[in-house]
C-alpha cells in the first residue's frame, strides 16, 4: 500500500471525509498483475478438493473490491496480500486427497509448505536442515500431517453427506414419475411404430407407397417412423453417455453404503504409510522427488471419492447438456407425433378412411 494511504486513514481516523481517495481503490487494485495472479491461482484451486483450497476459493469470492473509505481500503488489501500469498498450490495441496490425474507445477510432497517454529518451510527444507534433530522435526511436522487426515476425513464424510443428498433428490415423486413416463414412452412409442409396420393395413400403406399431398395420414407415414428414429438415437446417446460418466460414482456410491467403515480404516493407514515414508527420509535426509500422488486416497481400486464429490458437475458439461437439450426437444416432437399418428391411424382402420 503507498504510503500516502496510511496518512489518509490517520487523517480519516481525524474525521477528515477521504472517500474520493478510497471509492476506486478496489478497481485499481483488480487492473494490478498481482489480482490477476491471485485469480489464476484461485482458478487452479477449483481443482483441488481440501478444504484449505475450498476456504481460499470462499475468501476470495468475499473480497469486498467496493471500498467507501480508507478503512476499507486498508482491510481489502491485507486481506487481499494475505490471499495472494496462500493462494499457491504448495500451501493447500494435501497428499492424501490430491487428483491421482494431478499434474500440476508441484511433483513432490517435499515442495508442500510447513509450519516449523513460526516460519514456513518447505518438507525438503525441513528434512535437510543440520541444526535439528530428527526427532524435533517429526515433532514439528506431525501436527500438519493430523491435518491431512482430518481433511481427508472431511472429504469422506462430505462425500457420504453428498450420497445421501443424492439419494434423497432421487427419490422426488416428480423425479420418479418423469423417469418412468419416459421410459414407457419410449416403449410404447417404438412399438406402436414396429405395429404399424407388421400390420397389413392397406389404407396405410397406400399413402406410405403413393402419397396423396392433401391427406394428413402421407405426412405421417414418413415423418412419424423419422421422428422415432431421431428421438431414439438422443435417447440412446443421451443415456449411454450418462451412464458412461456416472459409473465411478455409481460404483463408489455402492461402495460407500456398505463398505464406510473400511473407507475411514485405509484413510488412516494412508496417513501412517505417508508419516512412516517422511520419517524414513528425515533420518536418511534424503530429498524428496516425484511423489506428490503416491498417497492419494481419492481414487483406490475400490472407490474414487473424488467421482462423488464431482457428480454434480457432470450436468455442467457441454456434451452433457447438448445431448440432454436434444434429448428433451426430440422428445417433446416425438410425444406430439405419437399423440397426432395415433389419432389419424386409429381413426383410419376403425372407420375404413383416408384421412
Amino acid at each position: 500500500m503507498k504510503e500516502e494511504m496510511k496518512f489518509y486513514l490517520l487523517a480519516e481516523k481525524s474525521g477528515w471525509n477521504l472517500q474520493k481517495y478510497a471509492i476506486d481503490y478496489g478497481k485499481s487494485l483488480k487492473e494490478t498483475e498481482n489480482y490477476h495472479t491471485l485469480a489464476n491461482n484461485i482458478n487452479n484451486a477449483k481443482d483441488h478438493l481440501s478444504f484449505k483450497a475450498r476456504g481460499l476459493i470462499e475468501s476470495f469470492d468475499r473480497l469486498q473490491f467496493y471500498t467507501l473509505n480508507i478503512k476499507d481500503c486498508f482491510i481489502l488489501e491485507s486481506s487481499f496480500d494475505y490471499l495472494l500469498l496462500h493462494s499457491y498450490p504448495e500451501y493447500y495441496i494435501n497428499p492424501l486427497a490430491i487428483d491421482p490425474n494431478y499434474h500440476g507445477e508441484i511433483n513432490s510432497i517435499g515442495e508442500l509448505i510447513f509450519d516449523f517454529d513460526g516460519e514456513d518451510l518447505t518438507l525438503n527444507e525441513i528434512i535437510l536442515d543440520d541444526t535439528k534433530s530428527q526427532e524435533y522435526k517429526m515433532e514439528r511436522i506431525e501436527p500438519q500431517l493430523e491435518y491431512y487426515l482430518s481433511d481427508m476425513i472431511k472429504i469422506a464424510d462430505a462425500s457420504i453427506v453428498d450420497l445421501k443428498k443424492q439419494a434423497i433428490n432421487k427419490t422426488n415423486f416428480m423425479s420418479i414419475t418423469f423417469n418412468i413416463l419416459e421410459i414407457l414412452f419410449f416403449i410404447f412409442a417404438n412399438v406402436f411404430l414396429f405395429v404399424t409396420w407388421i400390420n397389413p393395413f392397406e389404407i396405410f400403406f397406400d399413402h406410405f407407397y403413393n402419397p396423396v399431398l392433401t391427406h394428413v395420414l402421407t405426412y405421417l407415414a414418413y415423418m412419424y417412423p423419422l421422428i422415432i428414429f431421431l428421438y431414439d438415437l438422443s435417447f440412446i446417446a443421451f443415456h449411454i453417455y450418462r451412464a458412461n460418466v456416472s459409473e465411478s460414482y455409481n460404483y463408489a456410491k455402492r461402495f460407500l453404503q456398505k463398505n464406510t467403515e473400511k473407507l475411514f480404516e485405509d484413510i488412516g493407514k494412508r496417513k501412517e504409510e505417508l508419516k512412516n515414508y517422511i520419517e524414513g527420509a528425515i533420518y536418511a535426509k534424503i530429498s524428496l522427488k516425484n511423489d506428490i500422488k503416491d498417497f492419494s486416497c481419492l481414487s483406490e481400486s475400490y472407490v474414487d471419492l473424488k467421482a462423488v464429490m464431482d457428480y454434480d458437475k457432470i450436468k455442467d458439461r457441454k456434451l452433457y447438456r447438448v445431448l440432454n437439450a436434444l434429448r428433451f426437444s426430440l422428445t417433446t416432437i416425438a410425444a406430439l407425433s405419437f399423440v397426432i399418428f395415433c389419432i389419424v391411424y386409429i381413426i383410419a382402420l376403425v372407420f375404413k378412411v383416408s384421412i
